[in-house]
This record gives structure tokens, C-alpha cells and sequence, in this order.
């Protein structure tokens, strides 16, 4: 039998707005007394959907500790086997974010990675091979405007096959950054979307028009807009 999920309150839902500004998503969950998953959800539908919303501006909590040996591995390994991507999210609010990906059949690789860069999230899939024999892979994934900047920056020195796709994002990252939270995406933003979609594919935007993606972002704006109206 499935537990009744506990609805937020109009009280709760203030509290977490301002909890938001300086708490974590795991700290707030602690202090509400709710679930990780849980606090996500709300976060987004509320128009925060950065995942970790309480950073958004103040970039000195990501500390990379990384050497430049460390910096330049990362970078090779990432023009080899990993990725940079643009995501579309399945909430309501359509919000569009840069991710990087590694990915390797070794899971110490990917353990290794998963130690040295803050909020990578591990997972495990059964792939198969051209000769049909199921292969279980391992990728770390980052994603969101806070976390990628930093880890482009410190990689972008070394990367060589996607340094422009790295420039791109960063540069995506750069200008939503100097607008507020939830705000709409303006021309240039849609525009470079667009532009590292040709070039490069951007994950399950590969599988839309360029007709859907200009739509999907213009309608996260207008739904933002309006969630701060009420």
C-alpha cells in the first residue's frame, strides 16, 4: 500500500522560498523534515529549478580542488568519452540547463571522477555492444547553470575537440547568471541554444524541432513570469 503523500502548506511553501536562499536541498529537506525528492519537486514547481538553488549566486561555494595534472585527465578524458550537452526538463516548467557527462565501462573511473568533482551524480546501465553482448556502463553526470560553469572553466585550458562546444555553454551559463532566478529566455539565449543544437545535438533535444525547442523555452519564461505574479 502506498503512503499518502503530505501536501504543502502556503506556510511551508514561504519558508522553503526563503530557505532556498541560503540551505541546500538536503539541508532544507533536514529542516522540513520532508525528502530529498520531495523538496526537488516542489523547488520546480515553484520556478527554482536550479538544483542547488541556495548557490545560485554566490559561485565561491563550488570548491574544485583539482591539480593541473587532475585538470588536464578530466579534459582529455571528457573530449574522449564524455559530453556537453544542453537538457530540456520534464516539469512543467521546461527549464533548459547545461549538462557534462563521463562515461567508461570501468566504475573505479568513474568513482575516481565522481570523488574529485562536487555534485556529480554516478549511474549504472546495461549497454549493448555491435555484437550484442550487454556491456554495464558507468557515467557521472553534472547538470545545472552552477555546478557545470566552474568545472568548464577550470577544463576549458585543455580541451581541444570540445573546447567550442565548452566556450558555448560557458557562455550560456555567463548570461543566465546575470539575471534573476526563473527568468525568461531572451532571443540571444534561444538563439545559442539553437546554434549548439546544429553543431553539436543537445540530448533529448535531438529528437525535437527547432520549432518545439524556441516553443518549450518561451513557454518556461511565461510560466516562470507568472508563477512570481501569484
Amino acid at each position: 500500500m502506498k503512503r499518502a503523500r503530505k501536501k504543502w502548506t502556503k506556510e511551508e511553501e514561504e519558508r522553503l522560498r526563503e530557505l532556498a536562499k541560503t540551505h541546500s536541498i538536503r539541508e532544507i529537506a533536514e529542516i522540513l523534515g520532508r525528502t530529498y525528492k520531495s523538496v526537488q519537486h516542489k523547488l520546480r514547481k515553484l520556478g527554482i529549478c536550479a538544483a542547488l538553488a541556495a548557490i545560485y549566486y554566490d559561485e565561491s561555494k563550488i570548491k574544485l580542488q583539482l591539480t593541473e595534472t587532475e585538470k588536464a585527465y578530466l579534459a582529455g578524458f571528457l573530449d574522449g568519452d564524455g559530453s556537453i550537452y544542453f537538457q530540456f526538463g520534464k516539469t512543467s516548467l521546461g527549464h533548459v540547463r547545461p549538462a557534462i557527462k563521463f562515461a567508461n565501462t570501468d566504475e573505479k573511473v568513474i568513482r575516481w571522477i565522481c570523488e574529485k568533482i562536487p555534485f556529480a551524480h554516478p549511474e549504472t546501465r546495461l549497454t549493448r555492444t555491435p555484437r550484442s553482448k550487454r556491456v554495464r556502463k558507468y557515467t557521472a553526470t553534472i547538470h545545472g547553470i552552477t555546478t557545470c560553469k566552474p568545472i568548464l572553466e577550470a577544463l576549458k585550458p585543455y580541451l581541444i575537440v570540445k573546447k567550442e562546444a565548452c566556450e558555448m555553454a560557458l557562455k550560456f551559463c555567463e548570461m543566465r547568471m546575470q539575471k534573476p532566478l526563473g527568468a525568461p529566455f531572451s532571443e540571444e539565449e534561444i538563439n545559442l541554444v539553437l546554434q549548439f543544437r546544429r553543431k553539436f545535438g543537445t540530448s533529448s533535444a535531438r529528437r525535437l524541432s527547432e520549432l518545439e525547442i524556441i516553443q518549450r523555452m518561451l513557454r518556461a519564461g511565461r510560466k516562470a513570469k507568472n508563477k512570481r505574479k501569484n
